[in-house]
């Protein structure tokens, strides 16, 4: 009888070697001349597939440059773009607004927008919540809980005011900006510069080469816009109201350019615009 716990039992080397047996006969069962060739032929046709799907895409493209070229009449995209804008015609023109931008790199044309939006609020200021209602989809000022907010941080209404009076006097005219980004309201144009044309000629018509122009932080500024134009709005501040629902649309229109991602920023700027209003 074998004692030595270090020795394997005979059922155990029997259990190992029926495994192996069992292993090596699944093998050459996958395994085999028949299952190769079978890979052989899956791959062949996926090769194969891959090729007609890259062939009748070409064609396709090819089809649909055709077409658009027998539509539009030119594939010298310089030929559809619009006019550039003069800045007597621009409201992004404006000094303030032209004060953000800043080069992207050292002595390039392209700009990119820097605005200072906490600038535009008290750093003080409790942002009062805005609630959504359903399902008429409207939003408005949760002044009765930004009121509880306030009471709560030892800063109650005063005896006699409205908390949108209040709200509205605390936002004031965003420390002097909102005078300032009203400057050229009246202008027809609302184009970051530089415009579309100058970024397709700085990149000598090719428009996958063309850059954008970037608008840091822009849905933050929408919604500061926003706020502004919410409380003036609920506090029967009639002027303010009107001049920064002007503002608030100018520059949901400004960022739209001939890339996609432009014309999706100014949609969401506008939807933004829009909620607010």
């Amino acid at each position: 009888m074998n004692t030595d716990p270090a020795s394997p039992s005979k059922s155990s080397l029997r259990q190992t070697w029926y495994t192996l047996r069992l292993l090596r006969r699944g093998t050459r069962l996958v395994w085999n001349k028949r299952m190769a060739w079978t890979l052989v032929w899956l791959i062949s046709l996926t090769v194969l597939y891959y090729q007609w799907e890259n062939w009748r895409s070409a064609r396709e493209l090819a089809d649909t440059r055709r077409r658009l070229l027998e539509r539009i009449g030119t594939e010298d995209p310089m030929a559809l773009v619009p006019p550039a804008v003069p800045d007597s015609q621009n409201y992004f023109a404006n000094a303030t607004i032209q004060s953000w931008a800043k080069p992207r790199r050292p002595g390039g044309l392209v700009l990119d927008y820097h605005p200072p939006v906490a600038e535009l609020a008290p750093k003080d200021l409790i942002v009062p919540e805005i609630k959504e209602s359903y399902p008429d989809n409207v939003s408005a000022l949760d002044l009765a809980g930004w009121a509880v907010k306030r009471a709560t941080a030892g800063r109650e209404i005063p005896q006699g005011q409205s908390p949108a009076s209040v709200l509205d006097a605390e936002l004031g005219n965003g420390n002097g900006l909102l005078p300032k980004l009203a400057e050229g309201l009246e202008l027809p144009f609302s184009m970051m510069k530089p415009g579309q044309r100058e970024l397709l000629q700085a990149a000598g018509g090719n428009v996958w080469n063309a850059e954008n122009v970037y608008f840091r932080h822009f849905n933050d500024l929408m919604r500061s816009f926003g706020l502004h134009l919410r409380a003036a709005a609920r506090a029967g501040n009639q002027a303010k109201t009107n001049q920064t629902a002007l503002i608030t649309l100018r520059f949901a229109e400004a960022p739209s350019t001939h890339a996609l991602i432009g014309g999706l920023v100014s949609l969401a700027g506008h939807d933004i615009a829009f909620d607010a209003l």
